[in-house]
């Protein structure tokens, strides 16, 4: 299922990162990415860190740019919690929440999901629910 699907959106917050392999991905600057192993928003990455390419291996980051304008807002959430986009493995969770935190609270839909249904549809697609802004106003954000 989806946290966020809007293609119509616009944003000057994304960050496009280049690797030595030649691939290139570009995701939000709070997005999550295995950078050294370890689990590090997309803004936080520097040249030299290594990623996990899905094909090749761990490849090293050859330049970054932030700040970068993107049109489209898409955050698909995977049973795992993890996706591989452009070839390089990344997370399906921002730093809005901690990542366990996140894949505790989306148990629900895996399970349901798992049993051929979905809690939550599309509700997720367009705005956040109602109860999901009230934990991350009242937990706030972990960055």
């Amino acid at each position: 299922f989806w946290g966020h699907k809007d293609s119509s959106s616009t944003s000057g917050n994304f960050v496009q990162i280049m690797l030595e392999s030649g691939r290139m991905l570009t995701l939000s600057s709070n997005h999550m990415l295995y950078v050294n192993k370890a689990l590090v928003r997309a803004v936080d990455v520097q040249v030299g860190d290594t990623l996990v390419d899905a094909h090749n291996g761990d490849s090293i980051v050859s330049d970054t740019k932030r700040g970068v304008t993107k049109r489209g807002l898409y955050n698909p959430h995977t049973i795992h919690g993890d996706i591989v986009v452009n070839g390089v493995v990344a997370s399906t969770y921002t730093s809005a929440q901690l990542s366990p935190t996140a894949h505790m609270l989306l148990a629900i839909e895996r399970l349901s999901f798992r049993l051929g249904l979905s809690v939550f549809g599309s509700m997720l697609e367009s705005q956040r629910p109602a109860v999901l802004n009230w934990y991350l106003r009242t937990f706030g954000s972990v960055y």
